[in-house]
């Protein structure tokens, strides 16, 4: 499917139950952590963090229930637990769903993480897999996932202009209250572990991950009872069915529907025109809707997802049913990336 197609590693809630420590305090208003925003949703969110004379890369996923690291650099840097060290662990998981299937878990003792003036929050172990496939689909080294663990300890600011997503110990002083030319839903997390927000499709509310890890030109993911409700309530401007997608084995998974919904609300506003891909998975907004917003604030601690609304509409582009069967023949892949099925 090309660079543009990452597969989403979920990570099983077993994982999300390794609980980090809290950070040191430092000035609310100062960011401790600036992390680079590329010039298209195909360019995910990297951290690269120093260690032992390497570099990491390290994806910044509020879809990811937990921190992870790959297996062959977790083996180089860390120590694997000893068996009476992994008995007193009782109930970690021993397997996580990956790009292609179930792959099987091992759990180092952790070591300090350190971005910029952000010290990582971390537990004293660190679950690791084999993270090959995610680096192949994303085109570039991935040694490791920050997942919401982490994430969410720290208040993040969105600055699509600056080019930066700028993370903050506390909250900043100008964003105290309603932040001014700013709206606001509600944030939370989902019992998966992914970061959610409060949305209105089709006059109901309803809940949709922020996944960050999310990338692609489409907006984000419809589960199939979402599209399914959509179509009845006739609220899918246009319709077109994608048949080379890839499942978790990594054969064929059967047709797939990219639909752009006619209209969804988050906070009274409306955004018209949002292509999302069906999946068997949760409905999501990824990383293209994000680059659709000047400023976006993520407030953890006060519950809360702020943004500038859009100053004109700014619609997804669908492909066509031509350009999509010709990326099933193998001929082209289309101006709007596809996922690959979560």
């Amino acid at each position: 499917m090309g660079s543009a197609c990452l597969r989403k590693i979920i990570l099983a809630c077993g994982l999300a139950m390794i609980g980090p420590a809290l950070s040191a305090c430092d000035s609310a208003d100062k960011p401790v952590a600036v992390i680079r925003i590329g010039t298209t949703p195909n360019d995910p969110l990297m951290l690269e963090v120093a260690r032992d004379k390497k570099i990491l890369h390290l994806l910044f996923d509020t879809g990811s229930a937990g921190t992870v690291m790959d297996l062959d650099l977790a083996h180089r840097h860390l120590q694997p637990l000893s068996g009476s060290e992994r008995l007193q662990h009782d109930g970690l998981p021993d397997t996580v769903g990956g790009l292609y299937g179930e792959l099987p878990v091992t759990y180092f003792r952790s070591r300090p993480l350190r971005y910029q003036e952000w010290d990582i929050p971390q537990a004293d172990i660190t679950p690791a897999i084999s993270m090959s496939a995610t680096a192949v689909a994303l085109g570039r080294p991935v040694d490791g996932v920050i997942g919401m663990p982490a994430i969410s300890k720290q208040t993040w600011v969105w600055e699509r202009q600056l080019g930066s997503l700028m993370g903050y110990r506390r909250l900043p002083p100008a964003f105290a209250g309603q932040p001014g030319g700013m709206s606001c839903t509600a944030l939370g997390t989902s019992s998966s572990g992914a970061a959610v927000v409060q949305v209105e499709v089709a006059g109901k509310p309803s809940w949709f991950a922020l996944d960050t890890g999310y990338t692609g030109d489409l907006s984000g993911s419809l589960s199939r009872q979402d599209l399914d409700q959509l179509r009845e309530l006739q609220q899918i401007g246009k319709e077109v069915v994608y048949r080379g997608t890839l499942g978790q084995d990594g054969k064929p998974a059967g047709p797939r529907a990219l639909a752009r919904v006619k209209d969804i609300v988050i906070a009274g506003h409306h955004f018209d025109g949002l292509a999302f891909q069906e999946t068997d998975g949760a409905s999501r907004f990824g990383l293209a809707f994000l680059h659709k917003l000047e400023r976006a604030l993520l407030d953890f601690a006060g519950e809360r997802f702020c943004f500038t609304p859009p100053a004109t509409p700014m619609p997804d582009r669908l492909p066509s049913q031509q350009e999509l069967d010709d990326t099933a023949a193998g001929k082209k892949l289309p101006a709007a990336g596809l996922q690959a099925v979560k």
